[in-house]
């Protein structure tokens, strides 16, 4: 499987950054398998990350976040798809009022800003090979 977080390429690196652990938060809750379910622990019994599954941040341009949409659309169903919206990112801690947004918005009103990808390797790689590494 092959995880891949598409960011709107204008943001800051710091939004950009808070976006994708933000959608990759939701691909985690939708695919409990991404992660071990024990803690994994140093000799010092420091928490390490039990991350199974490799994972990219690329951008793109707002366009190119819609166009990717579709384009996932069309794999029927064989892709796991989380978006972040301008509308989250206005709503900081408010989540009362980033559901009820989105629940009564279409996807171009929410202004996406970020879509997470998990798939087949093959298919993630065809729909985001485009796309850069963030900078």
């Amino acid at each position: 499987m092959k995880i891949s977080i598409i960011v709107e390429k204008k943001l800051t690196a710091g939004q950009k950054a808070n976006v994708a652990s933000i959608i990759l938060g939701q691909l985690a809750i939708n695919n409990p398998e991404i992660y071990f379910e024990n803690n994994l622990k140093d000799l010092n019994e420091n928490n390490h990350a039990t991350i199974r599954e490799n994972i990219v941040i690329l951008e793109a341009g707002s366009g190119q976040l819609n166009n990717l949409l579709e384009l996932t659309k069309l794999e029927n169903g064989t892709i796991d798809c989380v978006l972040f919206s301008k509308i989250g990112q206005n709503l900081s801690n408010s989540f009362g009022e980033y559901y009820d947004a989105i629940s009564k918005s279409n996807v171009i009103e929410t202004e996406v800003i970020g879509i997470g990808l998990r798939g087949e390797n093959d298919i993630v790689k065809k729909l985001t090979k485009k796309f850069s590494l963030v900078k």
